[in-house]
């Protein structure tokens, strides 16, 4: 059984967190970069433990890759990103784990050859459909599948499709210096900005967060930030009008 709601992640995210006492920046792709000797990796019927073994966080989707970041004979350090959007550091057994040599089957970053435009994500591999949102230039996607031009990924806990030649991949990912822009929550009523787990004020309450709380803001909807805590753990979407400086779909 997988665990895929938005609101079951954050409660298990929220209590690895007090477990564990992470203080690590989870930013993957710095991680990789100083890092070399990581590497990515799928495996079938893992579980996903915390890192001090005394509990289970959830099991990983056999499709999902995740970042070895140190292997002894009985445990694998992993960080695995999984498709609510989430990063989670924990531990799993070496058993039916296999190394992906290439990591075009794992992941890539945007990188629109205009920087001042983004990139969007589709609900199917089509031009011509519904937009899911646009991505800023070095965001990082999780690839589960790239043919005919277009890639299907999961970004923030959205899934979709984006065209395959506006992304890099392989080594390319790690020489892209880019990154998205950093925003502000600047609630003129001075209320907290709340996050929900989908660009719908119906959406699930993720959490409220202070004026001067900073996020990275992978994407945009019309009136919705899709952003990234700036330790890389959680994702959400926030009000555009929250937001310093102001960002514009149409931009």
């Amino acid at each position: 059984m997988y665990i895929t709601t938005r609101a079951e992640i954050y409660i298990l995210a929220i209590n690895a967190y007090n477990i564990n006492k992470v203080s690590e920046e989870v930013d993957i792709l710095t991680y990789m970069r100083q890092n070399p000797f990581a590497y990515w990796a799928k495996a079938n019927g893992a579980v996903l433990y915390d890192r001090y073994r005394e509990g289970i966080y959830l099991y990983i989707d056999p499709a999902e890759c995740f970042l070895v970041t140190k292997e002894s004979a009985e445990w694998l350090d992993v960080i695995y990103m999984c498709q609510g959007g989430i990063n989670f550091w924990g531990k799993i057994k070496p058993d039916n784990v296999r190394r992906i040599n290439d990591i075009s089957d794992c992941v890539a970053v945007v990188n629109n050859p205009n920087p001042a435009d983004r990139l969007y994500l589709r609900t199917k591999p089509e031009r011509n459909v519904v937009s899911k949102g646009k991505y800023y230039n070095g965001t990082l996607v999780h690839v589960t599948e790239n043919k005919n031009g277009w890639a299907k990924v999961y970004i923030c806990g959205e899934k979709g499709y984006m065209q395959s030649k506006y992304l890099a991949f392989g080594e390319e990912v790690l020489k892209l210096g880019q990154k998205p822009p950093i925003v502000t929550v600047s609630n003129s009523s001075g209320i907290d900005a709340t996050v929900k787990d989908c660009p719908f004020n119906t959406g699930s309450n993720l959490g409220r967060y202070p004026n001067g709380t900073r996020f990275i803001a992978m994407g945009l909807t019309r009136e919705w930030a899709n952003v990234q805590t700036m330790d890389g753990l959680y994702t959400g979407y926030i009000l555009l009008s929250y937001l310093s400086p102001e960002l514009k779909y149409d931009k």
